[in-house]
Formats: structure tokens, sequence, C-alpha cells
């Protein structure tokens, strides 16, 4: 029972680090692109930051189970 404890947590903190991961690649595809200038950034700001939450939206929606959960602490400490 130990042993398959101490693989369960690997794999959670193997599913946390992926996480991350593609948290940090979406964060800096939609922060790190061309800026546009003058008035046009504000705009692209609010867009960037509307993709990045309906993209967090949609990884919720295909979890299930723990794993779900787990991201629901995630975004709640983000918060």
């Amino acid at each position: 029972m130990g042993r398959l404890a101490q693989e369960m947590r690997k794999m959670s903190t193997g599913h946390q680090a992926l996480f991350a991961f593609v948290d940090s690649l979406t964060k800096t595809l939609l922060t790190c692109l061309p800026e546009p200038s003058g008035e046009a950034y504000a705009q692209a700001v609010v867009r960037g930051k509307a993709r990045y939450e309906r993209f967090i939206k949609n990884v919720g929606m295909s979890m299930a189970g723990d794993s779900r959960a787990a991201l629901a602490e995630l975004m709640d400490r983000l918060q």
C-alpha cells in the first residue's frame, strides 16, 4: 500500500507539473505575440485575457475526478 501511495503522489506531481507547463506555454503565447500599437493595445490585452479564461474553462471541462478538483484548487490560488 505504501508503494502504491508513493506512485500515486508521483503521478499527481507529474500532472501538476504538466498543467503548470501548459499554463506557462499558453500565457507565453497569449502575451508574447506581437503587440499592436496605440489604442489597439488595450483591446488586444482584454482579448488575450478572455482567450486565456476560455482556455482554462475548456481544460476544466475536459478534466474529470480528482484532476478537476486539483484544477479548481489551482484556480482558487490564482484568484
